[in-house]
């Protein structure tokens, strides 16, 4: 301590001072997180039943799963208690979603019929992941909850200790029930067509018949994707114009908005609206749908591209393994990694793709999107 106040007297006013703001500042924003950690909202979670939560709360259990699935989800399964043999399972054989397989056995155990919110959101606080307690939007589940209760105050609940029908976990997907009003960018159905505005920063000349397709892509074949977003954007093509929604890259202000504020629900609802999903194949893009991109696992590319690929796996599952709406591209310059990645030899998303590094190769997809789509 005497040396620390010998230390300051030689230090320069200014300086001086600096290091006191700092040290406040650094006082305070350990107190701030501090207090954020008391989580005191969690008390509102007592009484909500988790599987009504991921019932009604699908956007943000995806969410949650996408993030956990980057910790250590084995030690939350322990701490929810789930068997080492079923943590074991889950390892083995959670088609790239061990988080949602976790729940999906919790499910299936008759003592976990009651399992609440709180239980969960306590889990994840003795395993500090506060990261994830912080950026998961909790609380909007709850009253969202809150809110379906006062709703359905007068219909038949649930019997103690009866398994709830709400939740029903197929093979590949949660049931799905969105029931928050629809983000001003996209019509009040789960259906119809993605408002153009969020789409393209011009106004299209020559659209084709309402054709709007998804295009999802990695950092290593940004470039790639944008020649192909210009070229189905063209209005000078005599097929039309192909209207295009990105995630990342030039998106329009409207789409960053709406992704800072609202993402997965965001990126939920304009899944089920587009026609057709285009991910531009790349050694990164792989990685990051099998979570082994470590050094992007922050990056926002990475959770959406790994969102929007769970959807599309598990529509395909529930298809009967049938394609209907994965329509992927490949530039030369990875194709050949692209081709040897287990991934792409073994889904049936990916072993037919395009290619798309020349303009007549997009122009060919262009017109097989189009002839797809008049044809569904």
């Amino acid at each position: 301590m005497a040396h620390q106040h010998t230390s300051n007297r030689k230090m320069r006013p200014e300086n001086l001072k600096a290091k006191q703001d700092m040290e406040e500042e650094i006082a305070r924003l350990e107190e701030e997180e501090q207090c954020n950690r008391k989580y005191e909202w969690f008390d509102d979670a007592v009484e909500i039943n988790i599987w009504k939560y991921i019932d009604i709360n699908y956007d943000i259990i995806m969410d949650f799963a996408t993030r956990e699935d980057l910790e250590r989800w084995d030690l939350l399964a322990d701490k929810l208690g789930l068997s080492g043999i079923y943590i074991d399972h889950c390892k083995k054989y959670n088609r790239q979603y061990p988080t949602i397989e976790v729940f999906r056995a919790l499910y299936m155990m008759q003592d976990k019929a009651e399992m609440s919110l709180r239980e969960v959101l306590d889990a994840l606080k003795d395993l500090n992941h506060h990261n994830i307690l912080r950026a998961v939007p909790w609380v909007k589940g709850i009253e969202k909850v809150m809110a379906s209760n006062k709703q359905s105050s007068n219909s038949e609940v649930c019997k103690p200790n009866e398994k709830s029908d709400i939740v029903k976990f197929d093979v590949g997907q949660f049931s799905l029930n969105i029931t928050e009003q629809p983000s001003v960018l996209v019509r009040g159905e789960n259906q119809g067509t993605v408002s153009k505005a969020i789409l393209v920063n011009r106004k299209p000349s020559q659209p084709c018949q309402g054709l709007v397709v998804m295009l999802v892509f990695a950092q290593d074949s940004r470039d790639a994707a944008q020649r192909v977003a210009r070229q189905l954007r063209s209005p000078e093509s005599e097929r039309g114009v192909v209207q295009v929604l990105q995630l990342t890259g030039d998106i329009t202000n409207a789409v960053a908005m709406n992704l800072r504020t609202d993402p997965f629900n965001c990126i939920h609802k304009w899944f089920k609206q587009v026609r057709f999903i285009v991910p531009v194949l790349s050694p990164q893009l792989l990685a990051q749908t099998q979570n082994h991109d470590v050094g992007e696992k922050e990056s926002k590319d990475h959770i959406y591209n790994r969102f929007v690929y769970r959807m599309m796996q598990d529509q395909y599952v529930n298809n009967g393994s049938r394609n209907t709406r994965c329509r992927a591209v490949c530039p030369d310059v990875h194709h050949e990694q692209v081709m040897r990645n287990k991934l792409v030899r073994g889904n049936g998303l990916f072993q037919l793709h395009w290619k798309c590094s020349s303009s007549e190769q997009v122009e060919e997809f262009a017109n097989i999107l189009l002839s797809d789509y008049n044809n569904s």
